[in-house]
């Protein structure tokens, strides 16, 4: 199925009160999906195409009625106590933003569906200043700045978007938000009290707790050593709010980590992006159960 007839049959969401049914509908869009992905395996096999569009075919042949899926799937849901009100400011200001530049919209899509494949452009060259480039200008681009082959102009110019997207999004009020981390993460940042640090890529985190540990597990295979951050970002820090460009594009989908750090969940992450090339300022270390807790605040 091209991407824009599974976006239309999103787009038509609605509430289905039968879960079983709901649940038939999701599973034959992610099979459909799967199918989406083998074509780059099939080598152009005319037959097995066919075969594959009939199969999808059969999705509107099988539900007369356009297919729903519950809004709680996925939903937006602002943190609850002092740090709702800025987080949803965060929100609304991210909104603005991507609605005065459908560009903008497209490179966050982006960033959310290859937010690795971005961290892994950035650390190939972390202090290039980024700009749009057009495919004709690529050349000269990537002879401006002693670019390899490895450079990914679609990246390039995500980055480039995001850098404008948070340029103008910044918090009104403090915040404290977590991120999981790896091992090799943890190990390589200051432990001291009052070090400072930068970061050249845009960190993810969370202001619900176990979202970031539910990432910390994710990332490390021993689970008796856990790691994660403690971010408390000040007024002025700047930061985009990614969630509800996230719903947008998988509305019928679960996170990798959801609410409450279920790993393929439903709910809401409460996600914020930390920009990249922030500083930051060790507190101290405190354990969590099971956890170890790097405390930092944005400088």
């Amino acid at each position: 199925m091209r991407r824009f007839k599974i976006r239309y049959i999103q787009r038509k969401i609605q509430s289905i009160n039968d879960i079983n049914k709901v649940n038939k509908i999701l599973n034959n869009i992610d099979n459909y999906r799967q199918k989406l992905f083998a074509r780059k395996a099939i080598n152009k096999d005319p037959k097995k195409i066919t075969d594959i569009n009939n199969s999808i075919s059969s999705l509107y042949d099988n539900y007369e009625y356009p297919l729903f899926i519950r809004k709680a799937q996925l939903e937006f849901k602002p943190p609850s106590g002092p740090y709702r009100n800025p987080y949803e400011n965060v929100v609304k200001t991210t909104e603005k933003i991507l609605s005065s530049n459908k560009e903008y919209e497209k490179s966050m899509i982006t960033y959310v569906e290859d937010s690795h494949y971005i961290t892994r452009e950035l650390l190939r060259d972390p202090d290039m200043v980024r700009e749009v480039v057009s495919p004709s200008e690529k050349s000269s681009y990537i002879t401006k700045h002693k670019l390899d082959d490895n450079f990914s102009l679609t990246y390039n110019n995500v980055i480039a978007n995001m850098d404008k997207i948070m340029k103008s999004s910044v918090l009104s009020d403090k915040i404290i938000t977590y991120s999981g981390l790896s091992k090799d993460l943890w190990d390589k940042l200051p432990k001291d009290a009052n070090s400072e640090f930068s970061v050249p890529t845009f960190i993810s985190s969370s202001a619900d707790k176990d979202v970031a540990k539910g990432f910390a597990s994710f990332r490390n295979p021993n689970k008796d050593e856990l790691y994660f951050l403690e971010i408390r970002s000040k007024p002025g820090t700047h930061v985009i709010a990614t969630e509800q460009v996230a719903i947008r594009q998988h509305l019928g989908g679960s996170w990798t980590i959801g609410e409450g750090g279920v790993p393929g969940g439903k709910g809401s992450q409460q996600e914020l992006i930390m920009n990249r090339g922030q500083s930051y300022k060790v507190v101290g270390i405190e354990q969590d159960g099971n956890f170890k807790k790097l405390i930092v605040e944005t400088v």
